[in-house]
């Protein structure tokens, strides 16, 4: 199977709206020409720049190669990576129909983040998860 992911540009560029609001599309065919024409079908965005596509033989393993509007390594430096990352991940497990797991920032860890970012980011970050 073919699995195109994309993450939509249609949000703030800062701030919780960058890591909250992205629009995830994807597409799925028996081949590339069957998921471009389903692309092509549901797609609000008809650049190819930002998509990644993907070969793989379960939902599972495509998830594997899924791309994020975060990073799951930039909760300290900025913790709405750290959520952008977290809901990129959680909406193509839904989309894939995939178990999701997902590692969270432990109580010292988020203690941590505070410490840098401030409770304010924290409290507010938290309610997206």
């Amino acid at each position: 199977m073919v699995y195109i992911f994309k993450i939509l540009n249609d949000a703030s560029d800062v701030g919780f709206d960058w890591g909250t609001d992205r629009t995830h599309e994807l597409s799925i065919g028996k081949n590339l020409a069957e998921a471009e024409k389903m692309e092509e079908e549901q797609s609000e965005w008809d650049s190819t720049d930002d998509r990644v596509v993907v070969e793989a033989e379960t939902p599972e393993e495509a998830f594997v190669e899924a791309p994020s509007a975060g990073s799951a390594d930039c909760w300290k430096d900025d913790v709405w990576l750290g959520v952008a990352d977290y809901l990129s991940n959680k909406t193509w497990a839904e989309l894939l129909n995939v178990k999701f797991e997902y590692t969270l920032p432990s109580v010292e860890e988020w203690q941590e983040i505070a410490n840098i970012q401030g409770e304010d980011a924290v409290k507010k970050a938290k309610l997206y998860l």
